[in-house]
């Protein structure tokens, strides 16, 4: 009960408890998706089904023996269970909560307790030194920042072309930028979902209308964005008929009549309007003729109007500038091998986080 009373004690008092439903209700139309809120896969968690299909059994047998706090244990185990398959982000949860939701008192003798206590600890031991030493794909061991995680490089650019600009920003980067650039930069959201309930609404329903994404943006005045690569192609229909056509998520949200592209590397892209305050950075850092996640989306990257040169004039200019970045070397390999710029990609490696 006390509990209870204190969890009251915070600005938005009981609303707090109905921040999931909000959560999950502007998640529902599945426009917009946030990884750690997808309901965990068989095939990407088994080991947590297994988990929970055996805690289940024994549970049952417990209560079926009449053992003390049997159905209590079983209760919350139901409720951590329910909890953890309702999003990938409430596993740990459910694991750190399931010590509390096992009878082994009840259905091993207590020597036998002791022992088994011993090997879950062995057990978690072991387990936590494999996943240090064996990074899931993807990933790396090390310290500091993952090298292609975060838009670090976007990040300088903006903190040396655009300190004072109001930025959109991809969910999967805010948390991140916020590091960067705290306390003097706000970014327009996060990956604290619970605190964006609202905006995640708004995004929900305005994604997929140009119209209602235009106004979003100026209703936030939003100057510019830096946004994360997406590989699938969105389908569209060409001005003036009915034919359908393929273009890119950045192409369709900052298009080029009122965005220009000043910077872009593996991981992020970044766009100013171009009649705004930075208007005179959209003139002199602009990409008109490269089109870097298109290349990744597996769609012609090069715009087929560009004038003789201008093509490799702009990716000259992006490794002049930065010598390093994997995604202008290859397009350059690829134009420079005399190669039609279009699908002729191998799988380069995209960034990771969320999808808004």
């Amino acid at each position: 009960g006390v509990g209870a009373a204190a969890l009251m004690l915070n600005p938005w008092g009981a609303r707090l408890l109905v921040v999931p439903w909000h959560i999950a209700g502007a998640l529902a139309p599945g426009n917009i998706t946030n990884p750690e809120w997808l309901r965990p896969a068989i095939r990407d968690f088994p080991v947590f089904y297994v988990v929970l299909g055996a805690a289940l059994a024994a549970g049952s047998v417990a209560a079926a023996r009449r053992a003390p706090l049997s159905h209590a244990r079983l209760a919350i185990l139901a409720g951590i269970g329910l909890l953890a398959l309702s999003g990938v982000r409430h596993g740990g949860f459910f694991f750190a909560l399931l010590p509390l939701a096992l009878p082994l008192g009840s259905l091993a003798p207590r020597a036998l307790s002791r022992s088994g206590g011993l090997a879950a600890a062995a057990a978690c031991l072991a387990a936590a030194g494999w996943m240090a030493a064996v990074p899931p794909p993807g990933a790396s061991v090390g310290i500091g920042v993952e090298t292609g995680r975060f838009p670090e490089r976007a990040a300088d650019f903006v903190e040396a072309h655009l300190p004072e600009a109001r930025l959109y920003n991809d969910v999967a980067f805010g948390g991140y930028l916020i590091w960067r650039g705290h306390p003097g930069r706000k970014v327009f959201i996060d990956g604290r979902n619970e605190v964006h309930a609202p905006l995640l609404h708004e995004l929900a329903r305005s994604i997929d209308d140009g119209l209602a994404w235009r106004a979003l943006l100026d209703r936030h005045r939003i100057d510019g964005a830096v946004a994360a690569y997406r590989r699938a192609p969105v389908q569209v229909r060409r001005p003036g008929s009915a034919e359908p056509a393929l273009a890119t998520f950045s192409e369709l949200h900052f298009p080029r009549s009122r965005w220009a592209l000043v910077h872009w590397d593996e991981t992020a892209m970044v766009f100013v309007r171009r009649d705004g305050k930075f208007a005179p950075l959209a003139a002199t850092s602009e990409y008109l003729w490269v089109r870097p996640e298109a290349w990744l989306a597996g769609l012609p990257w090069a715009d087929p109007g560009a004038p003789p040169g201008a093509v490799a004039a702009e990716l000259e200019r992006k490794l002049r500038l930065d010598p390093q970045c994997g995604l202008a070397n290859e397009l350059a390999r690829v134009y420079g091998g005399g190669r039609t710029p279009g699908r002729e990609q191998r799988d380069l490696r995209g960034p990771a986080g969320g999808s808004h």
